[in-house]
């Protein structure tokens, strides 16, 4: 990494943003003990130039700075506060604001690494991360979900009390010791996978399975912690925008610690039909969010833990090999797609955004469309015209006419047109499945074409993925229904 002139060690940038007071007195009494353990900042503190930068409200600094552990992290590094006041509003909804505000100053350092601060790390956190970055340029690792509340009182009979000038409180936890903390508190929105006989997404980030004697752990939704500053362009959730870049895959260094109901409208409330769609549509927008280079490669992997009852005796990451979480994987990418198309079409009438919310559960919509594979350009439609269709279509119960109708929107190939492009889509047949083929057309000619499917488009292309390209148009379906073969099939689905 980097070196900056005049000093012989590597600058690196601790993150954090914390605020309010649970959050404040869980990160001081758990989280930075956990920092404060012998193979994290007191080893990183001699081996790196360490700045601790803290995003925070001014009115919950004082309170920091008279507690002991945040005293003796500030002895070990430098420490700096950013306040939230000084940002945008939305800074106090998240921390991608605080976090992008930071990789600002990237030039002053050789690397950030992220710290979250309801989370336990294991004492071997920094070491790991710090040693991988010189090898890296940006790393991910696994910090799952536990349940808080049964929790602290096992971490307050784990801490150790270092008296001294400098008293403080240390949780000196190996990696073993984290995983059989997860093992052992598991969240159940987690756990409920562990009784399921197949695998099943409990949460948009995780699937987990346990067999006798293993876990296997799987992100499909996740974002890097530590990025170095060779990399030249970063997405908006640190995943590298350019080839070239080498991703670290560590494996659990961590566990999050949530409250054990946050979730419990999905258990309690809901009936299991709106519960399962909003899961699927709760999957969708968090896939839209992450599922980028580096991000993807690494929802390939798994984590592998080794169990003797509930105690954790080992881990490795592996290569995800069992063809169910392979397909699993490509579905989620599936997903955000589509949910990325709903986004796009945030301006279309609701009927446009309804029929796409629709093609995420319609059943038998994804077997059809995966011939189509990739390359792949999408016509999103802008104008009202496609609802009369819709509601003839499902006013015949069949879901292939829904089917057929949304096909001619796709094109088995990345084509790029310019806003106020004319086109036309000329449906084929092509061996056993359907292809579409697009042409350019002249305005004047576009008018003269009543039996096609015409369409002028009236937004710069979106890029869903990198072979996958969408773009708003102004749709003319012309008599394209009522030509004859799309007579013959209406004839078939009233039957």
């Amino acid at each position: 990494m980097r070196e900056p002139a005049g000093d012989t060690r590597i600058r690196i940038a601790l993150v954090c943003t914390v605020w309010g007071q649970k959050f404040l007195e869980f990160f001081c009494e758990y989280s930075l003990p956990s920092l404060l353990a012998p193979g994290n900042l007191p080893w990183a503190s001699t081996a790196y130039d360490i700045t601790f930068i803290i995003y925070t409200c001014k009115t919950d600094v004082a309170w920091l700075q008279t507690h002991e552990n945040f005293c003796n992290v500030a002895e070990l590094v430098r420490v700096e506060f950013v306040f939230l006041e000084d940002l945008p509003a939305s800074a106090r909804n998240g921390h991608w604001v605080q976090w992008q505000h930071a990789t600002l100053r990237m030039k002053e350092f050789s690397a950030l690494v992220v710290v979250i601060p309801d989370c336990v790390y294991a004492n071997s956190l920094l070491r790991r991360v710090l040693g991988s970055l010189e090898l890296n340029d940006i790393i991910y690792y696994s910090l799952p979900q536990v349940c808080l509340e049964p929790l602290v009182p096992r971490l307050q009979s784990l801490r150790q009390h270092q008296s001294g000038n400098h008293p403080h409180s240390i949780l000196d936890l190996n990696e073993q010791k984290i995983l059989s903390l997860f093992v052992e508190y598991i969240n159940p929105k987690h756990a409920a996978a562990t009784y399921k006989p197949d695998y099943i997404m409990t949460h948009p980030e995780y699937v987990i399975a346990a067999e006798n004697g293993r876990l296997e752990l799987m992100e499909f939704a996740c974002h890097p912690l530590a990025v170095s500053s060779r990399v030249e362009s970063l997405s908006a959730t640190f995943n590298p925008l350019s080839g070239g870049v080498k991703n670290g895959f560590l494996e659990i260094l961590g566990i999050s610690c949530e409250f054990t109901l946050k979730f419990i409208e999905q258990y309690f409330r809901w009936s299991s039909d709106r519960m399962e769609l909003s899961r699927s549509s709760n999957l969708a927008h968090w896939y839209r969010h992450f599922r980028e280079p580096g991000s993807i490669e690494y929802s390939e992997t798994q984590t592998d833990v080794a169990l003797s009852g509930r105690e954790a005796l080992s881990q490795k990451q592996l290569q995800v090999t069992r063809p169910r979480l392979i397909y699993t994987n490509a579905v989620a990418l599936y997903q955000s797609l589509l949910a990325s198309l709903y986004s796009m079409a945030g301006d279309c009438d609701p009927e446009i955004r309804q029929f796409i919310t629709l093609a995420m559960h319609l059943p038998g919509f994804r077997k059809a469309i995966m011939p189509y594979g990739a390359p792949l350009t999408i016509i999103v439609p802008a104008t009202m015209e496609p609802a009369d269709i819709f509601s003839y279509l499902y006013s015949l119960g069949d879901a292939k006419a829904l089917i057929k109708f949304l096909l001619v929107h796709l094109v088995p190939e990345t084509v790029i047109l310019k806003v106020g492009q004319r086109f036309l889509l000329d449906p084929s047949e092509q061996s056993c499945s359907r292809k579409i083929r697009i042409q350019g057309l002249d305005a004047a000619l576009a008018t003269h074409l009543p039996d096609f499917v015409t369409g002028a488009v009236v937004s710069q292309p979106m890029r869903l993925a990198g072979d996958v390209v969408a773009y708003l148009a102004e749709m003319d379906y012309g008599s394209v229904l009522k030509s004859a073969h799309f007579i013959h099939e209406r004839r078939e689905y009233s039957r």
